[in-house]
Formats: C-alpha cells, structure tokens, sequence
C-alpha cells in the first residue's frame, strides 16, 4: 500500500454510562422534588386546619341558632313570671331543643365525628350547677371551670343582643346563652 497506515480505533475498557455532570443534576432534580413534597405537605396540614376551623363555626353557628330560640322560649316563659327553678314541662323544652340539635347532627360512623349521643342540653345558674340536662348524669354537678358563665347584664352593657360565647374544653364544645330573670 502507500506507506499509510489503516486507521484504528480504540475502545475504552469502561466506557462512560453518565454524561459529565449527570451526578449533580439528579442530585437538583432530587432535591426539587424533596423540596415540592414538603412545600406541599406542609400547605395540606394549613388547609386541614383551616378546613377545621371553618367545620367548627359552621357547626356552632347552627347550634346557636337552635339556643337562640331555646333561650327566647325559655325567657318568654320566664317574663310570664315562671322561675326557671320550678319550670314544669323544661324536660320537653329541653328535649325538643335536642332533637333539633340531633336533626342535623353529623353521621355518628365518621371516626373524628361527635354523634347525636355526645350532645346535651342543659341550664346552668349563676353558682354554676346545673339544675336542668338532657343527661340525667350532669344534673346537680357543674360545667368544667374553663366555660363561662354569662352574665345577662354584661351582655346588655356590650351592647349586643346576640350575645354568645362558646369555648373547647377536653374535645368537646360548650355553648353558653343568658337567660334573662327567672331565677
């Protein structure tokens, strides 16, 4: 041949799997995707949360609204000069405001749910015994010391007519409502 040699081509023992850089760019994706996992992980627990507390007032608003009615027939009994101490006929009021209560409860099956066994109604004086329940467990005891007892005059000194405070003590909910005269 003419003096030139054929060409030859070698191949490398380990040829390279990775191009450069390959390391370093999982390593981006990986932490973007870790990154994106937390970010929304921690924006469910917000939204749950939020979720929750939207649940709560939407559920005491409509409770509220079954006591409103049960303290204005309580109140229109109470100005006819019955004392809310010797009322006859409170267990059906009484019950009656339980049943609307229950009406709407949510389905006692759901694990995180209160069921319509978990609601009482009850009427509570100013010493805080309460004298009138739904459970004829809770009669003659108290409420826990965290409710409030609510005063119709300090309602009537703030001005609001819809004065109502409700508060969460050991996962349960209390409601309070003043009853005006009576007792």
């Amino acid at each position: 041949m003419n003096g030139k040699s054929p060409m030859q081509t070698t191949v490398p023992e380990n040829p390279p799997t990775n191009p450069p850089g390959a390391p370093i760019r999982f390593k981006l994706v990986a932490g973007a995707m870790f990154l994106l996992v937390l970010a929304l992980g921690f924006n469910a627990l917000l939204t749950l949360s939020s979720l929750q507390k939207v649940y709560v007032s939407t559920i005491v608003s409509k409770y509220h609204v079954i006591g409103k009615n049960l303290q204005r027939d309580l109140e229109k009994a109470t100005r006819f000069g019955k004392s809310i101490r010797k009322f006859h006929g409170i267990d059906r009021v009484l019950l009656e405001a339980l049943d609307n209560l229950s009406a709407g409860a949510v389905d006692s099956t759901a694990p995180s749910s209160a069921g319509t066994s978990d609601i009482t109604v009850s009427v509570v004086t100013m010493d805080r015994t309460i004298i009138y329940s739904t459970s004829s467990a809770l009669k003659g005891r108290q409420p826990p010391e965290e409710v409030p007892i609510v005063l119709p005059e300090a309602s009537a000194q703030k001005g609001t007519d819809d004065a109502s405070h409700y508060m969460e003590s050991g996962h349960r909910y209390f409601i309070t409502l003043p009853i005006n005269g009576g007792f």
